[in-house]
C-alpha cells in the first residue's frame, strides 16, 4: 500500500499549504502534528537526519522506494505523487 504522511504544525504556513495542496488533488494522508505529539518530532527527525523544519513529507515511508522531502515545493511534490495511484494511498 502507498502512503503519504506529513509532518506538520498548527502555525506554519507552508504546512497548511501542504494539507490545502493534498486535499485539493483528493489525496488521503496522515498528518503528525510534531508539537502535540513529541514522539512524531523525534520520527521527523530521524527521517530528515535530525532537522526541525517542517513540513516533512513522507512517501512510502520505512519501503525501499521511500521518499523524503523537506518544506513544500509543489512541482516537485506534484511530479512524485503523479507515480502513485490516490486510490491505493492511505488513509
Amino acid at each position: 500500500m502507498k502512503t503519504v504522511t506529513i509532518y506538520t504544525t498548527p502555525v506554519c504556513p507552508f504546512s497548511r499549504q501542504l494539507r490545502d495542496f493534498l486535499m485539493e488533488r483528493s489525496v488521503s494522508f496522515i498528518e503528525h502534528n510534531v508539537i502535540d505529539e513529541p514522539e512524531r518530532l523525534l520520527e521527523m527527525q530521524s527521517l530528515t537526519r535530525g532537522g526541525h523544519s517542517v513540513p516533512v513529507i513522507a512517501l512510502n515511508r520505512g519501503d525501499p522506494d521511500q521518499a523524503i522531502f523537506i518544506g513544500f515545493d509543489a512541482g516537485s511534490l506534484e511530479r512524485a505523487l503523479s507515480s502513485i495511484s490516490t486510490s491505493t494511498a492511505m488513509a
